[in-house]
């Protein structure tokens, strides 16, 4: 099937959230991907944000295929034991401070956690960003992301935040008050403007 087929049959039915790029892709070892025309790229992002891990790295497939096949998914209602060791294995590289774990599925909703956290801690509801911070596109996220693109078109729906330049250590801290609940800051900022 060629670029074009696919593209015309997602429009009658897909809305698109961002810009696509004219390839679609039907498979990928590494940072290797093959398109639905068997032309090979080199994949210079191997995934999205938290996913950045490659394609199908054969321990991490097997990995899955293994878990699939005793449980898929479940709800916190219930232990498992993969969550169980997983939870262990971070304990033992987090700091001595940090001795609990709640696992998401993407950074968008551990940004939620977080902010809801240190809402939690402090009772305060103001939070600092910076500048070209992207933090996930839900609500809260966007509360502190710091791309306009992403925010403005939803301002009527969140509360003010304070937005600091990137690299502004000064504003940084004059921002960082009493009322601040929390200063969000990616150390690279990989999605910026």
């Amino acid at each position: 099937m060629k670029i074009d087929a696919i593209r015309g049959r997602e429009a009658a039915h897909f809305l698109p959230v961002v810009r696509r790029l004219p390839l679609a892709l039907a498979e990928g070892r590494g940072s290797r991907v093959r398109d639905v025309e068997g032309q090979e790229f080199v994949d210079l992002t191997a995934g999205w944000g938290v996913t950045c891990i490659g394609h199908c790295h054969p321990a991490l497939v097997e990995a899955i295929r293994a878990q699939a096949g005793r449980l898929m998914q479940t709800t916190n209602l219930f232990y498992t034991l993969p969550q169980l060791d997983l939870i262990e294995r971070l304990n033992a590289i987090t700091p001595d401070a940090i001795t609990r774990s709640f696992l998401v599925s993407s950074g968008t909703e551990a940004v939620e956690g977080a902010l809801k956290l240190a809402h939690r801690a402090t009772g305060r509801a103001n939070f600092v960003s910076t500048e070209n911070g992207f933090h996930g596109r839900t609500l809260g996220a966007l509360r502190v992301i710091g791309q306009a693109k992403h925010r403005d078109p939803y301002r009527a729906l969140l509360p003010d935040g304070h937005v600091v330049p990137y690299d502004d250590l000064e504003a940084a801290r004059t921002a960082v008050n009493d009322s601040c609940a929390a200063f969000i800051v990616e150390p690279l900022q990989g999605r910026a403007a």
